[in-house]
């Protein structure tokens, strides 16, 4: 039956074999139909590759901020005995940078409200027994540190040292 066709097409006038030249011009993609699917498919593309980046920066946010506390953590532990000694202000632990503040906490600061119920004390204390003991003091220690995405992490805690 092959042979009857491609003899039919040539007595037609039509030199191209049969089943290779189609008189429908739908029968494949046109050149504006294939850009419009591949503009479709980098849309779709950038708008995925978009949705990823933003979830790598939400996964990588935590860690960052661990950093941060873990480095505010170091600066508060490096900090002498006595606050009342120079220490460094500010200084950067690679790609993060810090800042450090000391400042004396009084109790009044913290908030403290006189006891409801009064206090006995048993015996007074001896003046010139406590003269000679260092007497504690509070301070209450900063530290801000900024992680390179520019998200500040900010500590604050209180240090009692013995003065």
């Amino acid at each position: 039956m092959c042979r009857s066709l491609k003899a039919d097409s040539a007595r037609r006038g039509n030199l191209e074999p049969a089943g290779h030249g189609s008189a429908d011009p739908r029968a494949g993609f046109m050149l504006f139909e294939v850009l419009v699917a591949l503009v479709i498919a980098m849309l779709f593309m950038l708008a995925l590759s978009r949705a990823l980046g933003g979830a790598w920066a939400g996964a990588r946010a935590p860690n960052e901020v661990v950093s941060a506390l873990a480095i505010a953590r170091t600066v508060i532990a490096e900090i002498h005995d006595s606050p009342d000694a120079p220490q460094p202000q500010s200084g950067e632990a690679g790609r993060y940078s810090f800042a450090l503040a000391i400042e004396p906490l009084s109790l009044i600061q913290l908030g403290s409200s006189a006891p409801s119920a009064p206090v006995e004390v048993a015996e007074a204390p001896d003046p010139e027994a406590n003269a000679n003991k260092p007497q504690p003091k509070l301070y209450r220690v900063i530290v801000v540190v900024q992680t390179p995405s520019g998200r500040r992490v900010r500590v604050e805690t209180a240090k009692i040292t013995a003065r």
